[in-house]
């Protein structure tokens, strides 16, 4: 991609830019899941296409609820309470390393 983009440049790769296989950066990934555990796929009208059911999905008081705790924690600027909020309102959230959260702030 990088080498096409160069080209439709009018440039020449390796000779007018360089290009640096730098790997992946925080919170980046090699692949997107698609699905989670919880849900059931179900076929569509088209076969390629399929359809995801949230077989747990949480009842709207429960999730304005969430909504405010995540709202106070924000509020207070409360990380840790965040994460805790985040992982009771959404059961399979995974908090990056605090590592990679140092390149978002």
């Amino acid at each position: 991609l990088a080498r096409n983009m160069i080209v439709l440049s009018g440039l020449v790769p390796d000779q007018d830019i360089q290009i640096v296989y730098s790997g992946l950066r925080p919170g980046e990934k090699l692949y997107e899941e698609l699905f989670e555990e919880t849900e059931q796929i179900k076929p569509t009208a088209h076969t390629k296409i399929r359809r995801a059911v949230n077989v747990s999905a949480v009842q709207s008081d429960r999730l304005d609820l969430a909504i405010a705790h995540l709202e106070t924690a924000i509020s207070h600027g409360d990380d840790d309470e965040l994460i805790r909020r985040l992982n009771e309102a959404v059961p399979t959230y995974t908090p990056m390393s605090p590592r990679s959260v140092e390149h978002i702030h």
